[in-house]
């Protein structure tokens, strides 16, 4: 089969089958979460209505194609990135409602995301102690984000190879969580705790900034391609070693500046870091784009079933690329030259259309 059938094939699966499938995947889980709440009226902020209406961000649909990888129940991986990614709104939203920016409270608030990843871990989902009036409240909070980490965990206990990568998602997550602890501080101090944060992991990834490095912890795309590999059964260690390879920090980091670059126009919190914002111009973030995309296109190429992979890390590309945001003033020129430079005017094309049929 030719590249250009391979890719119609490719999209002809995720926009008929994959998309179509998410969404009623998610209307299916909010009716489990109705139900995992017996007290009756159910509010409805209560269960985070905006996890559960509107169309996908390209954040979760990046996540998504990992469904299409070969032994992979695209029902169940479906449901277990909706379920985490759901978790991650609502902790987010509780600590935006609270004012929490302390490390150790963070901390102890997304331990429920931990453990959502860990099936042998005890279940625990921490908000921090509200007043006698509010008990009421926060015990369905906590029963929401516990429904939700519960769902996850029983789609990675049932997958046959989950042992085999299960110390590689721990740690996507603790970076994942170590990185949110320390990001909400006011910008001076949280800069100089992630730099210091950083530091560490930089040791072994001398190629990147600590700023890129962070972004590639902002992300659940390393969890979300594990999920996809744990369910072969005869998956080895060197295949997932690899594929660690491959998504950290290359394919995360490029998902994740994407994001940052273009959503920064419409942020609507001054306050919060923004990590394309740490390159000198948009040369040089330009120039590190593709750099990422060319690092994650050489590890793709080691990977059994890379053709897929390939397509994958060009997939999420040209749903960021796609975006109208995209196409703003300077920005527009330094993503033109991107797509020009790895070949992504196909998968450009290929998000325009999934835009036009409304299906991101």
């Amino acid at each position: 089969m030719g590249k250009l059938s391979e890719a119609a094939v490719f999209y002809a699966k995720f926009a008929g089958k994959v998309l179509p499938e998410a969404y009623r995947q998610r209307s299916l889980a909010r009716e489990e979460l109705r139900q995992c709440l017996p007290v009756s009226p159910v509010r409805r902020d209560t269960i985070q209505e905006d996890s559960f209406t509107g169309r996908f961000s390209v954040k979760k649909a990046c996540c998504f194609l990992f469904s299409m990888c070969p032994g992979t129940d695209a029902r169940d991986m479906l449901s277990f990135v909706l379920s985490l990614h759901s978790i991650d709104e609502y902790l987010e939203m509780y600590r935006k409602k609270k004012d929490i920016r302390d490390e150790k409270e963070i901390r102890d608030l997304l331990g429920c995301l931990s453990a959502a990843v860990d099936p042998s871990a005890k279940l625990s989902c921490k908000l921090p102690d509200a007043g006698m009036r509010c008990q009421a409240e926060q015990s369905k909070n906590r029963k929401v984000a516990m429904c939700q980490a519960e769902q996850c965990r029983l789609k990675l206990a049932v997958l046959p190879s989950y042992r085999h990568v299960a110390s590689v998602v721990g740690k996507y997550m603790q970076m994942y969580i170590e990185m949110q602890s320390y990001r909400h501080y006011p910008a001076i101090i949280s800069t100089d705790l992630l730099r210091t944060w950083s530091s560490v992991y930089l040791k072994r990834f001398q190629d990147i900034s600590w700023w890129e490095l962070c972004a590639a912890s902002d992300t659940f795309l390393g969890i979300s391609a594990m999920f996809a590999a744990a369910s072969v059964a005869d998956i080895t260690e060197e295949e997932v070693l690899l594929l660690d390879e491959f998504c950290f920090p290359w394919l995360s980091g490029l998902c994740s500046l994407l994001d940052s670059l273009i959503s920064a126009r419409m942020s609507l919190n001054a306050e919060e870091l923004n990590f394309s914002s740490f390159y000198k111009n948009l040369r040089e973030c330009e120039e590190r784009l593709i750099f990422f995309a060319e690092n994650a296109e050489s590890a793709c190429r080691r990977l059994k079933g890379s053709s897929l992979y390939l397509l994958i890390t060009k997939a999420a590309a040209g749903l960021y690329v796609s975006d109208p945001e995209a196409c703003f003033g300077m920005l527009r020129l330094a993503i033109l030259n991107m797509i020009s430079k790895t070949s992504l005017r196909l998968h450009r094309n290929a998000g325009l259309l999934l835009r036009t049929f409304r299906l991101l």
